[in-house]
């Protein structure tokens, strides 16, 4: 997990300067994005079921959990900004 978080940092960094790439490296970007999301839940939900005390678990690991919530409230918050881009987008065309 150190290396998902660690070796997704200069990509997730390329969020700064989103408007200057290319849609195919937006779409990699949205990828990358999402798969370390769904590593991220993954393991956290696979570590949470093979806990013996899994409310000592959720206790413990509030990092794991805040973690959680955080990237799926900035990956809706994505969604609805690109799907806002998106109409902009075929309105003003």
């Amino acid at each position: 997990m150190l290396a998902v978080g660690v070796g997704s940092v200069p990509i997730l960094a390329l969020e700064l300067i989103r408007d200057d790439l290319t849609h195919g490296d937006r779409v990699f970007l949205w990828v990358v994005n999402i798969t370390v999301a769904v590593v991220f839940t993954i393991d956290y939900l696979v570590e949470l079921y093979l806990s013996s005390n899994k409310k000592a678990f959720v206790r413990e690991e509030k990092i794991g959990l805040a973690i959680g919530f955080s990237i799926a409230a900035i990956f809706q918050g994505l969604l609805v900004l690109m799907i806002a881009q998106y109409i902009i987008a075929k309105l003003t065309d």
